[in-house]
């Protein structure tokens, strides 16, 4: 399972596919193996097979939360009222952890939504949000929207037409990545789709490359010194090595002439990408913000 793990994590799903099946060959009561399978294939767009899967996993183990948020997210099923009451037990129980309570509650607002319940859907994703923005408080992350106005006050005032006329020929000529940015739910995963159905392009997901070397570079600086700040420092061979290292990574994944990044927050490092790929495509998706707010609201 473990091996079959990693390759769904990066995106070999064919492969994660046929080890999860030698694991249900040797335990056909695994619940891990077939809610990964329904995974792998619900990401390849085998929906009806990973219904099957998330189905087989609640037929195994009832109190299995991440199959009814699988099953709910599908947007193909209706729950039966009994599973839906099942569900708000978990809710209910103290021996459910809380992060899968925001599942359940998401997977209650979306079938109140479908199915119009007599508690609206907005009740479950109240409490979806609250409960995950108390998690996330006490984990130390709390939005701060004054500090990211700052960031990118910062970021406007390093990433200037002068920066990038004094470093002409910086990074890589390669024009293989290409990145989708925007606001979450903006319709980046639609885009990526749209392109990876073209025979030559690779749709990598959302990609933590860029914001990961971004960090090594913080981590090995000054530690006064941090993004965009810590951007000026580079030079020219150091750039176009770290273009090089993220091309030969990008270039295990697929050999397409186009690889799609659709991090949506990689518009934070939009000049740093473009110091990296002079000539990079980037596809900023906008969507009307009240749309934006609703759906992310909708969403775990």
């Amino acid at each position: 399972i473990n091996l079959a793990s990693v390759f769904s994590s990066q995106m070999k799903y064919d492969e994660a596919i046929n080890l999860f099946n030698e694991v249900l060959r040797n335990n056909p009561h695994s619940s891990e193996a077939y809610l990964n399978l329904g995974i792998c294939l619900s990401e390849k767009g085998e929906l009806e097979r990973a219904i099957e899967c998330f189905r087989r996993v609640i037929e195994i183990d009832k109190n299995n939360v991440d199959a009814y948020y699988a099953l709910a997210a599908s947007g193909r099923i209706s729950f039966e009222p009994t599973q839906l009451y099942y569900l708000r037990e978990l809710l209910a129980s103290p021996a459910v952890p809380n992060k899968a309570k925001i599942k359940a509650n998401f997977a209650l607002a979306w079938q109140a939504d479908a199915q119009e319940l007599p508690i609206p859907a907005m009740t479950y994703c109240r409490a979806g949000n609250n409960l995950h923005r108390s998690i996330s408080e006490k984990n130390g992350h709390k939005y701060d929207s004054t500090a990211h106005e700052a960031l990118g006050e910062r970021i406007q005032a390093v990433f200037t037409q002068n920066f990038f006329n004094d470093r002409v020929d910086f990074g890589s000529d390669s024009d293989l990545p290409v990145f989708i940015v925007g606001m979450p739910r903006s319709g980046t995963t639609l885009v990526e789709q749209i392109m990876s159905s073209h025979s030559e392009i690779w749709g990598a997901g959302e990609r933590s490359d860029i914001p990961q070397i971004v960090e090594n570079l913080e981590n090995r600086s000054n530690p006064l010194i941090s993004f965009p700040k810590v951007i000026e420092d580079l030079e020219k061979k150091e750039c176009a090595r770290l273009a090089n290292a993220h091309l030969r990574e990008l270039r295990d994944l697929s050999a397409s002439i186009r690889i799609v990044d659709k991090m949506p927050l990689n518009y934070l490092y939009l000049g740093f990408i473009a110091l990296l790929y002079p000539k990079a495509k980037i596809i900023h998706c906008k969507r009307d913000p009240r749309d934006l707010a609703i759906s992310c609201y909708f969403q775990n």
